[in-house]
């Protein structure tokens, strides 16, 4: 996962070198000035590292459900699902091109307008379909699907920290009257100790075995570490999502209601707050993965010192056990 937070943060800072000075220029400015190219490139340039950003989101929801689903599988190619996710985000995109118009004032004026032109997107009111196509295919599709995978992950891992919880209890405490339990070292029946062998080295290795299993086990897998990184995961989503939501709601808008002389500067004033509410997460997204790190180092530190105490439990409920079935097959028949 971290490898997906570092490409994203790369795509972060070329929102904030690239993007956002070319989108506060060219509302400031009056007329195009960067050529006919960055004109039809423009539009794709300014939606493209935001829908990277959110299907980042989703590869790391989606490759978080594998691994904690089946832990025995591979984790996604980081290098290649990157890529497949900028080809499928710029294919999205495209289309834009065709709603674009270059107007050269120069061919129409003479040369004291060179280099400068007027450069518009839906001339013709026909972009509204395209609009809501791509709300709903690049934000509202991501968003259920990462709501539906978190879910059943977050499940999941709930599901295996009780199960863990249970057969640790059962392997420190034989005791129980727990007869389904995954470990179990007291034998059920009732044996008559005077025809119980003395157990071999081979059954004393397997218990201890067993028992170095769920040691082993829970340091490879801290089930409550793992559920504090899908809340961290559910808060940098829903963070990002609320501050995309309203840019794509003045979008959407925007074709919808007419834009006159008399409302151009509150249009615009709008765009602005949106367009900066927008690349407030890639301030916000780095904070709260900072503050997840030092939360996860504290909690693991308790994780781990309860671990081992309870390791110690098992370990000296299993030394007793054999002492007992040690002394047990020496009392004289």
């Amino acid at each position: 996962m971290s490898k997906y937070l570092v490409l994203n943060a790369l795509n972060d800072i070329l929102k904030c070198v690239v993007i956002l000075p070319l989108a506060l220029s060219t509302t400031l400015l009056q007329n195009w000035v960067y050529g006919s190219s960055l004109c039809y490139l423009f539009p794709m340039l300014q939606d493209i590292p935001f829908h990277v950003t959110m299907l980042t989101f989703l590869l790391i929801v989606f490759d978080r459900y594998r691994q904690i689903l089946y832990p025995l599988k591979q984790p996604l190619p980081t290098f290649w699902s990157i890529i497949g996710v900028w080809i499928a985000t710029f294919i999205a995109v495209l289309p834009y091109a065709v709603y674009t118009r270059y107007l050269d004032l120069e061919t129409y004026f003479g040369e004291q307008f060179k280099d400068t032109g007027i450069c518009a997107i839906n001339v013709e009111d026909n972009i509204e379909e395209y609009i809501r196509g791509l709300f709903i295919i690049m934000y509202v599709l991501p968003l259920g699907l990462m709501a539906f995978l978190h879910i059943k992950a977050s499940e999941e891992i709930k599901s295996r920290q009780t199960a863990y919880t249970v057969s640790f209890h059962d392997v420190g405490h034989p005791g129980s009257r727990d007869n389904d339990s995954v470990v179990s070292l007291r034998p059920n029946p009732p044996v008559d100790t005077r025809t119980l062998t003395v157990p071999n080295e081979f059954s004393i290795q397997r218990t201890q075995e067993r028992v170095l299993h769920f040691s082993t086990d829970s340091d490879e897998k801290d089930w409550n570490l793992e559920k504090q990184m899908q809340s961290f995961l559910a808060t940098a989503v829903t963070t990002y999502a609320t501050c995309l939501l309203p840019l794509n709601l003045v979008r959407l808008l925007k074709h919808v209601v007419y834009e006159t002389y008399e409302n151009s500067f509150h249009f615009d004033m709008s765009f602005v707050m949106v367009v900066w509410l927008a690349f407030l997460p890639t301030v916000l997204t780095p904070l709260l993965f900072l503050f997840g790190q030092l939360s996860r180092v504290h909690n693991s530190s308790i994780s781990r010192y309860l671990r081992l105490g309870r390791s110690s439990d098992v370990s000296f409920s299993v030394d007793n056990m054999q002492k007992r079935d040690l002394s047990t097959n020496k009392s004289p028949t």
